[in-house]
This record gives structure tokens, sequence and C-alpha cells, in this order.
């Protein structure tokens, strides 16, 4: 099934198929994937509880975010729901969270009281210190919420902004 599909079946109807399927790690990825189809907020199971049944949570949470243009395509909304599902994992690891799409990942809220994430936030202070130069080309950045610039990564972006290197070059069309 594919995440999309997945993404529409009840949550009891989910937990049951990943039940009757314990040990294929492709469905699970499929089924955490689905997260970011749904247009309401899935309660039970929760995307930690999914995680939960792969064999690498650690790794496919990586993998799958690193990997997110392909995995999951160009939505905006789906973006932002994946990365709404990452940075709400207990004890993330900031090497996934540098993986997440820039535009996404700074403009994700913590709490509705929140500009940005206070993850994100700290991860970007660490990068960029006192550097008000490296601050600047943050603003000066090519991330975009479309296109092709969409896809370019935080941990990427914070990089070239921190050692004033070029932007990196957005990621070939699917």
């Amino acid at each position: 099934m594919t995440p999309r599909s997945l993404s529409a079946v009840t949550p009891e109807v989910l937990d049951e198929y990943l039940d009757r399927h314990t040990g294929d790690d492709q469905l699970v990825e499929n089924a955490l994937l689905s997260f970011a189809w749904r247009s309401s907020y899935r309660h039970d199971p929760s995307f930690a509880d999914v995680l939960a049944r792969h064999s690498d949570p650690q790794q496919v949470v990586h993998t799958l975010t690193h990997d997110l243009r392909s995995r999951l395509g160009g939505n905006p909304a789906n973006r932002e729901a994946w990365a709404q599902h990452i940075l709400a994992l207990p004890g993330c690891r900031s090497e996934t969270i540098l993986a997440l799409p820039a535009w996404t990942a700074l403009k994700s809220r913590g709490s509705h009281y929140d500009r940005t994430h206070p993850t994100v936030l700290a991860l970007v202070a660490g990068m960029l210190g006192d550097d008000q130069q490296a601050w600047h080309r943050l603003t000066d950045s090519p991330i975009s919420n479309s296109g092709p610039n969409a896809w370019l990564r935080l941990g990427d972006i914070l990089k070239a902004a921190a050692d004033g290197t070029d932007w990196p070059k957005p990621p070939t069309s699917r």
C-alpha cells in the first residue's frame, strides 16, 4: 500500500494492518509517510507508535527525512506535516532535523506561541552563533516554500550561511 492510500484508512484499520504484517519495514515506512498525507492529526496509533514498529527507528526516520522529496512528493502541506511529526519525536537527532527542508523547518512552530520551533531555533543559533554575516546570509538564502528550492535542506543552508560558501544547488526534478 502507498502512503497516500494508507492515509485514508481509520486508525484502527492501520493498527490491525500493521499487526498482521509485523516485521514488514517497508509497510511501516509507508505508514509513517502516510501521516504527512492525513488532513487531520492522527492520534492513535501515533507517529511514534508506528515508528517503534520499525527494526531501526532512528535510522529510518533520518533516511525518510533525508529522502523526503523522492518518498513524499512536492506538496508543501505534506512537508509541513512531516516536519511537525519529526519535531514532536522525543530525542530526535539533530542530523535528522537538519535534513528537513529548510523553509519548512524554519516555519515550523513548537506551539502556537512560538515563531520558530525551539529545537530548530537552537540548531540555527548553534550553527550561526554570533556571526552577523552568517545571519544576514541566512536571510538572503534561496530557500522557498515551493519549487526546487523548497527541497534545500536546513543543514546545507546553515553550513553555507556559516561558511560563506555558495548555496547548495536544488535537487534535480523527480
